[in-house]
C-alpha cells in the first residue's frame, strides 16, 4: 500500500474499532461504501453525467444498495464481494434505523454477521463474536477494492466511442 493510504487507513481502524457498536456499524459500512464511491467516480467515464448520477438529490446511483449493484453488474467487484457489501450494508441500516439501544448480538444483526464470508482467524462465529466478524469484513472487503478502479482501469477502461452513426 502507498504510504499515505497506510495512513489514513491505520487512523480509520483507530477510531473505527473504539466506537460503538452503532457507530461502528454507521461508520464501517460508510467506509466500504466510499470505496466502491472512488471505484465509480475513477471508472466512469468523465462527463457531465457522472456527478449527476453520483451525487445529488435523487441520483440513481448516490444509494450503498445501488453503487453496490452497479459495480457488481459492471464486473468490478465479485459475486462474493458484493454479497459481503449487501451484508454489510443490512447491518448498517438496522443500526441507522433504531430508535432503540441495539448491539451486533441482537437479531437480525447478529444474523447477517454470521453469513459475512470474510476469513477470520480462530471461530468467531462459534464464538458468537459477532462485531468481530463486522469489522473484519469490512477490513478486509476495504482492501480487497482499495486500489480496484487501478485495475478496472487497466483491463477494462470505458472509453468514449465516436459512433458510426451519431448526431
Amino acid at each position: 500500500m502507498k504510504e499515505e493510504d497506510v495512513k489514513n487507513l491505520s487512523e480509520f481502524l483507530g477510531y473505527f474499532q473504539n466506537e460503538s457498536d452503532r457507530g461502528a456499524a454507521l461508520i464501517g459500512a460508510a467506509m466500504v461504501e466510499s470505496r466502491l464511491e472512488r471505484l465509480l467516480k475513477q471508472t466512469l467515464l468523465d462527463n457531465f453525467s457522472k456527478e449527476e448520477l453520483l451525487s445529488g438529490f435523487n441520483s440513481p446511483i448516490g444509494t450503498f444498495s445501488s453503487r453496490i449493484k452497479l459495480c457488481h453488474v459492471l464486473g468490478f467487484i465479485t459475486d462474493k464481494e458484493a454479497r459481503e457489501a449487501n451484508l454489510i450494508r443490512k447491518v448498517r441500516n438496522e443500526f441507522a434505523h433504531q430508535l432503540d439501544d441495539i448491539s451486533f448480538s441482537d437479531s437480525p444483526v447478529c444474523d447477517y454477521c454470521l453469513q459475512l464470508q470474510a476469513s477470520t482467524p480462530g471461530d468467531p462465529k462459534q464464538e458468537k463474536r459477532f462485531r468481530f466478524l463486522f469489522v473484519n469484513s469490512v477490513v478486509l472487503l476495504s482492501l480487497a477494492i482499495w486500489y480496484r478502479p487501478e485495475l478496472v482501469n487497466k483491463y477494462k477502461k470505458i472509453k468514449q466511442s465516436a459512433w458510426e452513426y451519431e448526431l
